[in-house]
Protein backbone atom coordinates (compact mmCIF):
# COMPACT_ATOMS: atom_id res chain seq x y z
CA UNK A 1 0.00 0.00 0.00
CA UNK A 2 1.36 3.38 -0.93
CA UNK A 3 -0.17 6.23 0.96
CA UNK A 4 0.39 10.38 1.73
CA UNK A 5 -0.33 12.25 4.44
CA UNK A 6 -0.18 15.38 3.78
CA UNK A 7 1.05 18.17 6.07
CA UNK A 8 0.80 17.94 9.56
CA UNK A 9 0.00 20.46 12.64
CA UNK A 10 -0.31 20.50 16.27
CA UNK A 11 0.60 17.10 18.49
CA UNK A 12 1.99 14.00 16.02
CA UNK A 13 0.37 11.21 16.26
CA UNK A 14 1.81 7.35 15.07
CA UNK A 15 0.45 6.43 11.67
CA UNK A 16 -0.66 2.83 12.39
CA UNK A 17 0.43 1.15 9.25
CA UNK A 18 -0.49 -1.94 7.33
CA UNK A 19 3.21 -4.42 7.07
CA UNK A 20 4.99 -3.06 3.70
CA UNK A 21 3.10 0.04 3.66
CA UNK A 22 4.96 2.68 2.33
CA UNK A 23 4.39 6.72 3.39
CA UNK A 24 5.04 9.75 1.60
CA UNK A 25 4.56 13.18 3.86
CA UNK A 26 3.73 16.09 2.23
CA UNK A 27 5.25 19.25 4.73
CA UNK A 28 7.24 22.49 4.76
CA UNK A 29 10.86 21.75 5.34
CA UNK A 30 10.19 23.30 8.93
CA UNK A 31 7.99 19.60 9.58
CA UNK A 32 10.25 17.29 7.74
CA UNK A 33 11.62 15.46 10.68
CA UNK A 34 8.36 15.38 13.36
CA UNK A 35 6.48 13.98 9.70
CA UNK A 36 9.42 11.23 9.47
CA UNK A 37 8.93 10.68 13.35
CA UNK A 38 5.39 9.44 12.93
CA UNK A 39 6.09 7.02 10.02
CA UNK A 40 6.19 9.08 6.87
CA UNK A 41 9.37 7.02 4.99
CA UNK A 42 9.54 9.56 1.73
CA UNK A 43 9.28 13.75 2.20
CA UNK A 44 8.04 16.02 0.00
CA UNK A 45 8.25 19.53 0.03
CA UNK A 46 4.99 21.35 -1.18
CA UNK A 47 7.03 24.63 -1.26
CA UNK A 48 9.14 22.90 -4.32
CA UNK A 49 7.01 20.26 -5.43
CA UNK A 50 3.27 19.32 -5.89
CA UNK A 51 3.01 15.79 -5.32
CA UNK A 52 -0.07 15.92 -7.62
CA UNK A 53 2.46 16.71 -10.64
CA UNK A 54 5.07 14.14 -9.83
CA UNK A 55 3.59 11.37 -11.71
CA UNK A 56 3.24 8.96 -8.41
CA UNK A 57 0.10 7.37 -7.80
CA UNK A 58 -1.13 6.42 -4.32
CA UNK A 59 -3.59 4.34 -2.59
CA UNK A 60 -4.98 6.52 0.07
CA UNK A 61 -4.86 10.17 0.35
CA UNK A 62 -5.42 11.25 4.51
CA UNK A 63 -5.37 14.96 4.94
CA UNK A 64 -4.53 16.00 7.92
CA UNK A 65 -4.92 20.02 8.18
CA UNK A 66 -7.78 20.43 5.73
CA UNK A 67 -6.28 23.29 3.71
CA UNK A 68 -6.20 22.15 0.07
CA UNK A 69 -9.56 19.94 -1.03
CA UNK A 70 -9.59 16.56 -0.83
CA UNK A 71 -10.13 16.33 -4.48
CA UNK A 72 -7.53 17.89 -5.58
CA UNK A 73 -5.32 14.82 -5.39
CA UNK A 74 -7.69 12.56 -6.82
CA UNK A 75 -5.64 12.56 -9.67
CA UNK A 76 -2.75 10.86 -7.88
CA UNK A 77 -4.98 7.88 -6.16
CA UNK A 78 -4.76 4.48 -7.90
CA UNK A 79 -7.87 3.53 -9.75
CA UNK A 80 -8.05 0.06 -7.96
CA UNK A 81 -7.31 1.65 -4.26
CA UNK A 82 -5.83 -0.49 -1.65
Amino acid sequence: MKAIVRHTYGPPDVLELEDGAEVTGVCSRANVAMVQSIGAQHIIDYTRQDFTQNGETYDVLFYTVGKAPATRGKKSLNSGGP
